[in-house]
């Protein structure tokens, strides 16, 4: 992931700004949740930042995911969930159980995030 960064770092023209790229948010139960999109126009790929607010707890998720059409999938051997994106709204389903993990045991990912202006 980091060596991602660095790439894009020194190439900015390499992740041009697409349809999908953006910020997108979910607010549900004093709980706030930001998806950061970065697509990659050639790659078949986007990069994504997930960060969550819940009460006195924060946390975040990086990763790269496989992108077909307007679904993304992203996979490790530990974590497997799907971003769909339909018009302004970047949906994540399929999220395992272990995906939340990466932030805090009982954060829950799914839902439907909605692209901010």
């Amino acid at each position: 992931m980091f060596a991602w960064v660095v790439v894009l770092g020194m190439f900015p023209g390499y992740a041009t700004a697409a349809g999908i790229s953006g910020v997108y948010e979910l607010r549900e139960k004093g709980e706030v949740r930001k998806l950061e999109i970065t697509e990659h126009r050639g790659m078949n790929s986007l990069q994504f930042a997930l960060y969550v607010q819940s009460a006195n707890f924060s946390g975040s998720m990086f990763g790269l995911a496989d992108l077909k059409g307007n679904t993304a999938t992203y996979r490790t051997k530990d974590c497997k969930m799907t971003i769909t994106f339909v018009g302004n709204k970047a949906v994540i389903s399929n999220a395992d159980t272990d995906c939340r993990d990466y932030l805090k045991p009982g954060i829950l990912l799914d839902g439907t995030y909605i692209r901010k202006p």
